[in-house]
């Protein structure tokens, strides 16, 4: 074998060394372009996920606005539900306690009923109307019972028995 022969081998071989170190490049070329891809679409989807998360808060603060509105509201009726409560339990006192001075009334009047019931003594014993002269010419002149009880300075429950009684007395 002659050295023409080294040479061509030794030129085959650097031609087939050089095209396989293109061959090598292109697919680490590929490896890295796959890569970059890879980290674009995942910096790509951590950027959507970000916008989800802040609109998720967003939304998660309105929702709490919005309940805290909601849930003052609530206290502020519920205050305003009790505070009626409290105003209807004193206004229930105050008519019980209107009621056991009507029904004191009532059992005095009832009283002196049975007493002029009981045989009448000779003149000394005047009549309803009598006791009640005053209150008597108000209503005969046509004024209301609320009127009567107001200028009298008596309840109105207590004029309407009195005026009750003065009948059923006219009727014995």
């Amino acid at each position: 074998m002659g050295p023409w022969i080294y040479v061509a081998m030794l030129g085959l071989a650097a031609l087939i060394y050089a095209r396989m170190l293109p061959q090598q490049k292109e697919p680490q070329k590929a490896s890295d372009q796959i890569v970059k891809e890879v980290e674009a679409t995942l910096e790509q989807y951590a950027a959507e996920i970000q916008i989800e998360n802040e609109q998720l808060v967003e939304l998660v603060a309105r929702m709490k606005e919005e309940h805290s509105r909601t849930l003052s509201h609530h206290e502020q009726q519920l205050q305003s539900v009790n505070n009626q409560l409290k105003q209807g339990e004193q206004e229930m006192i105050m008519v019980r306690e209107q009621l056991a001075g009507h029904e004191a009334l009532f059992l005095q009047l009832q009283q002196q009923l049975a007493k002029e019931e009981a045989p009448p003594e000779p003149a000394l014993d005047p009549t309803i109307k009598d006791r009640y002269s005053e209150l008597f010419a108000m209503y005969q002149s046509g004024k209301s019972i609320d009127r009567i009880a107001k200028d009298t300075g008596m309840q109105k429950g207590e004029v309407q028995l009195i005026i009750q009684l003065a009948k059923r007395e006219e009727l014995s």
